[in-house]
Formats: C-alpha cells, structure tokens, sequence
C-alpha cells in the first residue's frame, strides 16, 4: 500500500511539473507574440513616415522644377 501511495505521489509531482513546464511555454509563445506584432507595428509606422516624408520631397522638387522652368 505504501509502494502505492509512493507511486500516486510520484505521477503526481510528475503532472504537476508537466502543467507548470507548459504553462511556462504557454507565457513564452505570448510574450513571443506580443513582440513580433509590436515589431510589426513599429515596421508599418516607420515605412509610413517614410512615405510621408519621400512624398513631401517630390513635392518639393516638383515645386523647384516648376519655378525654374518659369
């Protein structure tokens, strides 16, 4: 009965590290996630302001072109 009881402990400390090693893999994956969509966030507003600013340049220099021909 104690060999038993020995080994119901065992399977469970057993089940128990397995729920905590995936819930340390289930942070993990979030965390993982959390940063690659604000990497992409980042990604987008950097290439919209570097839209914003190449369009505000032809703009200029289309400006510059026109006086220049006048």
């Amino acid at each position: 009965m104690a060999e038993e009881q020995e080994k119901e402990e065992e399977r469970q400390r057993a089940l128990e590290l397995l729920n905590f090693q995936k819930n340390q893999s289930d942070i993990k994956n979030r965390i993982a996630v959390q940063e690659f969509q604000q990497s992409q966030a980042d990604t987008l507003k950097t290439q919209a302001l570097v839209d914003q600013q190449e369009k505000n340049f032809y703009s200029y220099a289309e400006k510059c072109i026109q006086d220049w021909s006048a």
